[in-house]
């Protein structure tokens, strides 16, 4: 397996794509308490085939998690992201508003043809704007912010970075 081959990289990309819409992105159900790895930790997990997903984070207001896919149970691809509802905007009804907005945002577009960090470079619903900062390096290594207001106002932001893994015998 050669993480870096254009091909295993469109694969890993449409898996992506799938994964997320399955799962939080997509009002996917969160695991069960026996079933995280991380105590603490809200997590959902996705699979199909060779391929597996885990996307597992903690907080509400300010939160902090990681993406990880396997194939065949190895360690391919992470992502980590930071961040939550800025200082002025820390109200629970705004923020279950805003994530419901980010949902929606994060499963648009199509990773299938090029990759998305997270959403879409810019989506819009109403009062609702997510906007997403990446450099064009792609799916192998990256790393940007994405950023949600309402009314005009940035209300919400998260730091993110990742990209493929190389493992020692694959060098």
């Amino acid at each position: 397996m050669n993480v870096l081959d254009p091909e295993f990289l469109g694969e890993l990309s449409a898996f992506l794509k799938k994964a997320m819409r399955a799962t939080y992105a997509g009002n996917g159900a969160p695991v069960s308490d026996p079933d995280v790895q991380r105590p603490g930790f809200k997590e959902f997990v996705y699979g199909d085939g060779e391929w597996r997903y885990r996307d597992s984070y903690t907080g509400f207001l300010t939160s902090a998690g990681q993406e990880v896919v396997w194939y065949n149970d190895i360690p391919v691809w992470t992502q980590s992201y930071a961040g939550g509802m800025l200082p002025d905007y820390r109200k629970s009804e705004l923020a279950k508003r805003c994530f419901a907005f980010l949902k929606d945002a994060l499963v648009h577009g199509d990773k299938t043809i090029r990759f998305q960090a997270r959403g879409p470079r810019v989506f819009q619903h109403d009062e609702w704007r997510y906007q997403c900062k990446y450099g064009e390096s792609g799916l192998v290594d990256f790393h940007g912010r994405e950023e949600v207001s309402h009314d005009g106002r940035p209300v919400f932001f998260h730091h993110f970075f990742g990209g493929v893994i190389i493992h020692q015998e694959q060098s």
